[in-house]
């Protein structure tokens, strides 16, 4: 999960930390990451695409050159 520490739409502690902890995905294979800002924050932007651009990699593959 991918989040903003400031969210006032999905707050951290009455949101964020409920649905992580809800997940049936075991502990080893999830994991949280809390950006600095709110709901939306271009700041982070190049992280957050690190960080999915990863995930997609590990579990689906790197992109295959043609």
């Amino acid at each position: 999960m991918l989040n903003g520490k400031q969210d006032f739409f999905f707050p951290y502690e009455t949101n964020q930390k409920l649905l992580f902890n809800a997940l049936g995905t075991p502990g080893g294979d999830k994991k949280l990451l809390l950006f600095k800002g709110g709901h939306r924050n271009p700041e982070t932007r190049p992280e957050l695409v690190s960080e999915i651009i990863g995930w997609f990699d590990h579990y689906l593959g790197p992109v295959q050159a043609r």
